[in-house]
């Protein structure tokens, strides 16, 4: 199991010395001559080791010290990708169709600001799923855009909830979108370029991403109001017209792959394992974890079996910056630590799926919508046949 710490020190281990250890992981992306903050701080006083974070933080405002990514150079445009997309889930399933993904900073991040601050872990999220994508969107895009990506839209309850994408959708077909993360609300990167929407050299242009994954009727179905909260599984077939179901079938090619970049057909999905929250972050027991051990020492406090008070353990407390009880999420805004999480999670793909390769990472490339663009002719130049075009809604 992986951790950044445990419950009697903060930090014994520093990050270097912990994924050194590792199998597969023999050098990190941060600096590793640059001395830790947070060495030799004790989890007796987490304020002080978030005030030492904290200040960590505010001082280093240069990305870490990335190196060049080891993979082969990419290929990118009109052309077949093939990478991996994450996805934070239960274990619940379903298909990779009208849902938001992510390259794995981008899980990593999500993670951090929606579900391990919340105890309970919001939606019974427990795992991070891994998707081999291999992707080739419309031509028709392509000749307007000269992009492998479109942009990124929001999905909801199984349905789109930006602007236009309904009409971007009928436009072009159902095409993987891209959107890179603000680095201001934490600092996970990836260790190569995944943006070129960014100043030059600046961290910005390694930031997460998040990617869309258009499926059938993609801008009809739940509205807002009928997503309850905090809730595992919901039918988001339900509001889509059988007519939109048929005229807008999504993305997801149907037989499989490869991809052949007609509007329905832009990409295909390979089911490439999972990782456990718990393995991650070297939980063995979570409702123990969070709930149990909390009334178990109380017990023992009143029989006096203890008396140091007792303290409900959260995998991250946004106020300490720190876990209690558990560290692997300590320091949000920790440039080096974010880097280890990633590490650390990737180390743990590779161990427990060897048979899967390394990918080249998504660029997101996308530009910009153009002024009055969904009212342009389609340019089918170069494009392959499909009688979608002639079918599709206006």
């Amino acid at each position: 199991k992986l951790s950044l710490g445990d419950e009697g020190d903060l930090n014994d281990q520093s990050a270097e010395e912990l994924l050194g250890n590792v199998p597969g992981v023999t050098e990190l992306a941060f600096d590793p001559t640059r001395p830790d903050p947070l060495a030799g701080v004790k989890s007796a006083d987490l304020a002080e080791a978030a005030a030492l974070a904290a200040q960590d933080a505010a001082a280093d405002t240069e990305a870490p010290a990335f190196r060049a990514a080891s993979m082969s150079p990419r290929t990118w445009g009109a052309s077949e990708v093939s990478f991996y997309a994450y996805r934070a889930q239960s274990a619940a399933h379903y298909p990779l169709e009208n849902v938001n993904a992510a390259d794995l900073a981008g899980a990593m991040w999500y993670l951090h600001h929606e579900v391990v601050a919340a105890t309970p872990r919001k939606y019974h999220i427990d795992r991070i799923r891994r998707f081999k994508i291999t992707m080739l969107n419309t031509r028709e895009f392509w000749n307007v855009h000269h992009a492998t990506f479109a942009p990124f839209f929001a999905f909801d309850g199984g349905r789109c909830t930006t602007p236009d994408c309904g009409n971007f959708y009928r436009q072009y077909g159902f095409l993987v979108g891209c959107q890179a993360v603000s680095l201001a609300e934490g600092a996970y990167q990836e260790e190569h370029a995944t943006t070129s929407q960014c100043e030059p050299g600046t961290s910005q242009c390694y930031a997460p991403l998040w990617l869309s994954f258009p499926g059938p009727c993609p801008d009809e179905g739940l509205q807002q109001q009928e997503l309850a909260g905090n809730q595992e599984t919901l039918d988001v077939s339900r509001g889509k017209s059988s007519d939109c179901l048929s005229r807008m079938p999504g993305g997801r090619c149907k037989a499989g792959g490869p991809p052949t970049g007609t509007p329905d057909c832009t990409y295909s999905v390979e089911e490439a394992g999972e990782i456990l929250l718990d393995e991650l972050a070297g939980i063995d027991d979570y409702n123990d974890f969070w709930n149990t051990s909390y009334y178990e020492c109380q017990k023992q406090f009143s029989t006096g079996q203890r008396t140091e008070p007792c303290r409900r353990h959260k995998e991250y407390d946004g106020h300490l910056d720190a876990g209690v009880g558990n560290h692997f999420w300590d320091g949000k805004r920790d440039p080096r630590r974010c880097q280890a999480r990633i590490r650390a999670a990737e180390a743990l793909f590779r161990s427990k799926y060897p048979q899967w390769p390394e990918l080249s990472k998504a660029f997101c490339d996308f530009d910009t919508i153009y002024a009055n663009e969904f009212t342009w002719p389609a340019n089918h130049t170069g494009a392959p046949e499909s009688s979608w075009w002639q079918s599709r809604p206006q």
